[in-house]
């Protein structure tokens, strides 16, 4: 993870297979983001344009079972 640059690298495959590819994203959070710093700076912007009328989406990837999903909704709910 690259915060600074917005970019994850996802290495996978064996061998002569071995693949890497880097992909850059709006935003980035490290493993050290408090679910705060991700509400204020994804969800919280997207309220008003909500409000306004505007379809909002947020899409949020992590490993299974850390429960983002569930911190996700805790705070837009």
């Amino acid at each position: 993870t690259d915060t600074e640059r917005r970019q994850i690298k996802i290495n996978y495959g064996q061998g002569m297979k071995k693949v890497s590819r880097t992909f850059t994203l709006d935003r980035v959070f490290g493993r050290f983001a408090t679910q705060e710093d991700v509400y204020k700076q994804t969800v919280a912007p997207m309220v008003d344009e909500m409000l306004a009328g505007f379809s909002c989406t947020t899409f949020c990837y992590g490993q299974t079972g850390t429960g983002i999903l569930q911190r996700t909704y805790r705070h837009t709910l």
